[in-house]
């Protein structure tokens, strides 16, 4: 994890040391020469820091702003900018990582999630401006909105500031939960190039990454500057097979709960399993499998037929296929190239024009198991009708593979000759802004205009066509047990469809800053501005998806736009030379909903030099997305976990059964909303020994979800509107029990986007700050950051019962770090040792009983160590190496994940990064 930067701070007491703590604070020692603070602060460079449109002097706010320098980056041997932000202690649960993402719809997306809200709820600026949203959305972890942190280049990065605090009377819509300010380099001149590789010391997890920036031109002395960076990134491939047995705990290959003793077993396999009773309705084309019992096709190798578990009964001798072993991809590969430039030209008189523009290209390749057919896979979603598309789950009788005589057989197979699924991710963006800045009458303001677009290109590779493979299993064309000996063979089933989604804005803002009179503390500080933004948002699905015509693949369709119009204040009141406050107000209408207007107030009090107490109370809001409230909906895979009329009457599919659903878009939707506290103290006990204590609560309320889909299923036959109709069933099913005629599977569930939920987090955030001087050598350097969560309770809607999810599986309480540094001449010496607490093995509500949990109950806490070293040769050259988790430290055991928690933990063990930079 990455701390606080320490910046020296002399003879001016907390006030300036807790802005270099907790504030931007950078190049604020004496001016040489003066004796007089206040002759200094007139001295000082004006900067504007994260969480205030105030320019200042010195940079200090009552707000805790966390600072993250390019040395600190390259210290660490982070190789990206989100292993960077999410090694940041205040972020939580509920993100996203790309290297695994191939179950969700955000293929090949990292999102930043500060308190654990999610990354909708974390506002990402780049050089203090909006972040275009990643054009693919995720509403399986309800990402309908968010920023792609893979592809801002780490390379260009000066600076990253994190306010850990609700900002959006500031900033506007998403940054309920904080907001990440990623500065980008402006004034650089000369040049600078660098690489790094990093792997793991057993093999595989490798990145390599180069860059070349240049820059030319002083804006102070020839009155303009221009640079650029090159920034390039490769991640390798890691497949599960190749690390299985670093990743795989035993407890899990040895178990009978996960399948077999076999890794990953399933019954769909390149060789048929097939089975007796068989219900089918001939109007839908919905079928029913009974896979309590069958038989293994004669073609199974010897070494592939396996004993199934208890789950069927009695236990089968079926052909098993090893998921795990074979097939399944652990890290995706993925590339990444981006330039960044920045120029200014000064224009005399204070004033300047100035211009940025970025391209990003980044592409990620998720592999998975050949597709899968058969037995409780017969539906797929139809996003053009709302219906469900089937192909039989059975061989016909008379079919030439069925093994049954006279009856029709059930089946589950896997398309092995087709190949490998596949989803290629070809993401762009790119930024584009000019503007002008000046200082007029005493007052500083800036203008821009800048436009915005994300598009992605999502390529499935190897799916099935429905219609193809309907009409070859109901003829009897395509031979199962030898696929390149029918009529139909892969060539005729494969189909590799293409979707497309496109994010874009075009906005132009103005601001001004100055001071409007003076208090006993000082000069009033003002800030004002206005913002107008146009905001458009697509994704296309392939035609052949989204009408149900590719077997078991779905995809969402969005078509929308808005306009934004937002204005806002900001008073920074020195009462007197101990007590500040700060009044911000903001006022956004959009186009769609309507208004949101949100204040904000903080307060910061020195009543002893070596003490300060700062406090805020803050609303925040998110504004419905496009996805949420346009023109949108998806269909999706869904899963059954009980039925009350099959199972809870005649004890039919108690293991749950999939089916599919679809979640639409709701034009009324309000804003999701929230209030933020925060009350701390900052104390400089002894010369140069910064401590920050911050207590912070969010509460948000009228959040954006579908209803659960059990939820309405357990509510099937209520005539609330809400719930009434919305569950739709197969015909009766007369299969399952013996004489009897039951109710039929649930087929699909209509979902919708409602406002219903409550999220209430609070913890504390605890930082340390030191330097200890050394005799006859560089002083040892000591950081200390550390963020626990005292409670995060959620509500699933209006009058229901309180969940706490601290201390539940996924919901640490307490994740810090602590960091030493030495730099005695031309080296640089660093040892960091990471801490994050262990948490239950169950969720929410759940008890740890059954086979499934393999009688662990806690996960233990994941402690690791970096060490990093790097010299300077003259000022040319810099190499560094780092040993990134020195110990080897595994992955804590976590029972129903057997594949490992890689969201909170690294599964690459120790690694090795090495790079070097030469400056030109």
């Amino acid at each position: 994890m990455i701390g606080h930067t320490w910046h020296r701070q002399r003879r001016h007491g907390l006030a300036w040391a807790a802005a270099a703590c907790c504030s931007l604070a950078q190049a604020q020692g004496s001016v040489p020469g003066s004796t007089d603070p206040a002759a200094d602060l007139e001295k000082l460079e004006r900067i504007t820091v994260t969480g205030s449109n105030i320019r200042r002097a010195d940079g200090e706010t009552a707000l805790p702003v966390q600072v993250i320098t390019a040395e600190d980056i390259r210290r660490s041997g982070k190789a990206s900018v989100t292993e960077v932000l999410q090694s940041l202690s205040a972020n939580g649960a509920n993100g996203l990582t790309d290297s695994a993402s191939f179950n969700s719809f955000a293929y090949g997306a990292s999102g930043i999630s500060l308190r654990s809200l999610g990354p909708t709820s974390t506002l990402i600026l780049v050089n203090g401006r909006r972040v275009v949203p990643y054009s693919v959305p995720d509403i399986n972890n309800g990402l309908t909105n968010f920023v792609n942190v893979d592809a801002i280049p780490s390379a260009a990065i000066q600076r990253i500031e994190v306010l850990k605090d609700g900002a959006s009377a500031i900033y506007g819509s998403d940054a309920m939960a904080g907001v990440v300010n990623i500065i980008l380099r402006k004034d650089f001149q000369g040049g600078e190039a660098g690489a790094q590789l990093r792997t793991s010391m057993d093999g595989g997890f490798g990145t390599q990454s180069a860059a070349l920036t240049v820059g030319r031109g002083d804006l102070a002395r020839d009155g303009w500057n221009w640079m650029a960076t090159l920034d390039v990134f490769h991640r390798d491939e890691v497949m599960l097979r190749d690390v299985a047995s670093r990743v795989i705990d035993p407890r899990h290959r040895d178990s009978s709960f996960y399948y077999t003793g076999r890794a990953g077993t399933s019954r769909f396999t390149p060789t048929p399993n097939y089975y007796g009773g068989v219900s089918f309705d001939p109007q839908s084309g919905a079928s029913f499998v009974n896979t309590r019992s069958g038989r293994a096709s004669a073609n199974c190798p010897a070494d592939q037929r396996w004993a199934f578990n208890s789950t069927f009964t009695p236990s089968l001798n079926l052909c098993g296929y090893s998921y795990w072993t074979d097939a399944a991809q652990y890290v995706s590969p993925m590339e990444r190239a981006s330039i960044f430039s920045h120029g200014e030209l000064a224009l005399g008189g204070g004033l300047s024009v100035f211009g940025e523009l970025s391209l990003n290209r980044l592409t990620n390749h998720q592999r998975d198991w050949p597709v899968p057919f058969g037995a409780g896979l017969g539906a797929t979603p139809n996003g053009r009708d709302g219906g469900v598309a089937y192909v039989p789950q059975f061989l016909p009788a008379g079919h030439p593979n069925n093994p049954f005589p006279n009856q029709p057989a059930g089946i589950t197979y896997q398309f092995a000759d087709v190949g490998m699924q596949g989803i290629d991710v070809t993401n762009q963006a790119g930024r584009l802004l000019v503007g002008a800045r000046g200082t007029t009458a005493g007052w500083d303001w800036e203008t821009a205009l800048m436009h915005a677009q994300d598009t992605a290109e999502v390529s499935y590779l190897n799916r099935i066509s429905l219609p193809a493979l309907r009409d070859a299993v109901l003829s009897g064309s395509y031979d199962f047990e030898h696929p390149t000996q029918g009529r139909v063979t892969a060539a005729q089933l494969r189909i590799n469809p293409i979707d497309h989604g496109r994010a874009s804005f075009t906005a132009v803002d103005a601001k001004v800053s100055g001071e409007i009179g003076r208090l006993p503390g000082g000069p009033i500080g003002m800030a004002a501005g206005i913002e107008a933004r146009h905001e458009q948002r697509n994704y296309h699905p392939d035609e052949r998806i989204y009408s149900g015509g590719v077997y078991l693949q779905v995809a969402g369709r969005t078509e929308g736009s808005r306009n934004v119009v937002s204005a806002f204040s900001e008073l920074s009141l020195p009462i007197t030379k101990t007590l500040q406050s700060q009044l911000a107000l903001r006022a956004d209408r959009y186009s769609d909903y309507g208004s949101s207007v949100t204040p904000k107030l903080a307060v910061a009090w020195a009543p002893l030099r070596q003490l300060k107490l700062r406090g805020s109370v803050s609303r925040g809001f998110r504004a419905p997305s496009l996805n949420e409230s346009a023109s949108s909906d998806t269909p999706l895979f869904s899963y059954v976990d009980f039925d009350p009329q099959r199972c809870g009457q005649f004890n039919v599919d108690c293991d749950g059964y999939n089916n599919s659903g679809v979640v639409k878009a709701n034009k009324n939707l309000k804003p999701e909303r929230s209030t933020a506290y925060g009350l701390g103290l900052v104390t400089e006990p002894v010369r140069d020994l910064l401590l920050t204590l911050d207590y912070w609560e969010f509460r948000r309320r009228n959040e954006i979800t579908f209803v659960d889909q059990q939820l309405l299923i357990n509510q099937e036959g209520s005539n609330d509107p809400l719930y009434a109709g919305r569950v739709h069933r197969l015909p009766a099913d007369t299969e399952s029990v013996p004489g009897q005629s039951i109710p039929g599977r649930i087929a699909t569930v209509d979902q919708l986007y409602l406002n219903r939920g409550r999220t209430e987090v609070r913890g504390v955030d605890v930082t340390a700050s030191t330097r200890l001087a050394m005799s006859g050598t560089a002083p040892l350097r000591i950081n200390l950051d550390m963020t626990y969560v005292d409670r995060y309770r959620v509500q699933s809607a209006e009058g229901e019962a309180w969940q706490v999810w601290t201390g539940t599986l996924g919901f640490p309480r307490l994740r810090g770090s602590m960091n030493l540094g030495w730099s005695p001449g031309p080296w640089d010496l660093n040892a960091t040792l990471n801490h994050l607490s262990g948490f239950a093995a169950t969720q929410a509500g759940q008890t740890c009983t059954g086979t499934r949990y393999l009688g662990v109950c806690d996960i233990a806490p994941y402690t690791t160590l970096d060490l990093a070293a790097a010299y300077r040769a003259g000022t040319a050259w810099t190499v560094r190496v780092n040993l990134i988790n020195a110990t080897n430290a595994h992955m804590p055991f976590t029972p129903t994940q057997p594949t490992g928690n890689r969201y909170w933990y690294a599964a690459a063990g120790r690694q090795l990064g090495v790079s070097a930079s030469h400056r030109f």
